[in-house]
């Protein structure tokens, strides 16, 4: 009979321990969560640039300190930042409106965001779009 009470609790079935999570299991789990914190915090950021400094604002300002500097006639169509990209400037008029020196359909200065996020500027690429 004690052979048979001890038979039947062996055949219990043990209360199993909750599965250990692996050590690549977690690391996953960590880079994904890092990259959702990163991609969120660009697109914080393109948020934050659209909002202190106003496309419109900064075209006006880029007018007059560019008339200033050069002393000449400076008009500019549309100014577009980009966390990303960079900065693209449209229908840039340089002297006077009846006959100007300099007209650029597109001007896109594109830089490291690498290096502008340690403090440098650095621009990769300026690209004129049908100058005149």
């Amino acid at each position: 009979m004690k052979k048979d009470a001890e038979n039947s609790q062996e055949e219990k079935p043990r209360p199993t321990a909750k599965k250990r999570k692996s050590a690549s299991r977690i690391l996953f789990r960590g880079l994904v969560y890092s990259l959702f914190f990163f991609l969120l915090l660009i697109a914080s950021a393109g948020i934050v640039l659209e909002y202190f400094f106003p496309a419109e604002e900064m075209r006006v300002l880029a007018e007059k300190e560019g008339a200033k500097q050069l002393n000449l006639p400076l008009s500019i169509k549309k100014i577009k930042f980009s966390l990303l990209s960079g900065v693209r400037i449209d229908g840039v008029t340089l002297g006077p409106g009846v006959q100007p020196i300099v007209f650029l359909k597109v001007l896109i200065f594109d830089y490291d965001l690498s290096k502008l996020l340690q403090g440098k500027s650095s621009f990769t690429r300026f690209l004129l779009t049908n100058p005149n």
